[in-house]
């Protein structure tokens, strides 16, 4: 392929980032972070998320487990309570170039429509305003394993333990 003989002498941007799956972003998390949202389905019980394996399918629904039985062509995930207020939730959208994070989107929408790709209103936060540096190196380091040289993260803040999951 003409890519494959492009990187053998030149920096290919996102050449190593070939999955982008929430599978393969569940392994990379867990990895990388040492902690994950994946669950078994068919022994959790109490509310999960089920979500397209793929990307960008905004098919998210909230169910509750124990369910009686898995479909492969989806992955299940704790429910992370990334709410703020007046029943609005909030996601973290983080670009990233190269070793950079130069800025962060909050983006809000509400809880009803959580897993849609509309929001209410969003803004331009200075990254360490909302990420520590010890965040900010593990979403770098995520997303070196990842082999993401320049792209944008979509992440949640847990109103319970505080920490980051990257979905």
């Amino acid at each position: 392929l003409a890519l494959d003989r492009l990187a053998r002498e030149h920096h290919v941007v996102n050449y190593r980032c070939v999955d982008v799956s929430k599978q393969k972003v569940e392994a990379i998390m867990v990895k990388t972070w040492g902690y994950g949202l994946g669950l078994d389905p068919c022994s959790h019980n109490g509310p999960l998320i089920r979500k397209s394996n793929e990307n960008a399918r905004h098919d998210g629904i909230q169910l509750q487990g124990p369910l009686a039985s898995a479909d492969p062509a989806f992955v299940y995930q704790r429910a992370i309570d990334n709410s703020v207020e007046n029943d609005l939730v909030m996601d973290i959208r983080v670009p990233v170039f190269g070793a950079r994070i130069p800025f962060v989107y909050l983006k809000y929408r509400p809880m009803a429509s959580r897993f849609s790709n509309t929001n209410t209103r969003a803004r331009m936060e200075e990254t360490a305003a909302v990420l520590s540096p010890a965040e900010q190196q593990n979403i770098l380091r995520f997303c070196s394993a990842m082999g993401l040289d320049y792209g944008e993260l979509d992440i949640l803040r847990d109103r319970q333990d505080q920490k980051l999951y990257v979905v």
